[in-house]
């Protein structure tokens, strides 16, 4: 991995980016050679790895949520586990219905500036305070109620946002 990222860095047409919220992409072209660097590889789990230099590097942190635990809870809690379907269902779903956002806590007159009333505040959030359920049952007990959709894109939004 660090090699390709040598790779990458040395011959692809601007490989490197920042991206900032209401800002959109930026290319970095200064920098590349400065060390150290963040490689962070994504697969069933995350790796962060710290690149000193092309030929020195060590494991500095991950998580165990990834594109696993993604295909895991989307099979629990949907039946769907294969990642093309999940993504294209996920993009017809609305994680609102099941997601608490910051307008569910504050309505749209947030005390904190910049927090604005479509921001995730908490992943399934709506279902934890749904009190028909009594948490034995599985997605075809509750599919009237949530659609796998909706379902499936808090999912994309929760391992998402937890590996960014």
């Amino acid at each position: 991995m660090v090699n390709g990222m040598a790779f990458i860095l040395n011959y692809a047409k601007d490989p490197a980016f920042t991206y900032r919220t209401g800002e959109g992409k930026r290319y970095v072209a200064e920098g590349l050679s400065d060390f150290p660097k963040l490689l962070v590889s994504i697969g069933s789990g995350v790796s962060i790895i710290k690149v000193n230099d092309f030929s020195s590097f060590e494991r500095v942190s991950g998580t165990m949520i990834g594109g696993g635990t993604l295909l895991g809870l989307s099979n629990l809690l949907t039946g769907v586990n294969d990642f093309d379907s999940i993504l294209s269902l996920s993009k017809k779903g609305d994680n609102s219905k099941v997601d608490m956002l910051v307008k569910d806590i504050y309505g749209n007159d947030s005390p904190f500036e910049g927090l604005t009333g479509d921001l995730l505040a908490s992943s399934f959030a709506k279902v934890a305070f749904d009190n028909e359920f009594d948490g034995k049952l599985r997605f075809n007990d509750i599919s009237h109620k949530y659609k796998k959709e909706d379902v499936l894109n808090s999912l994309i939004f929760m391992i998402s946002f937890n590996i960014g």
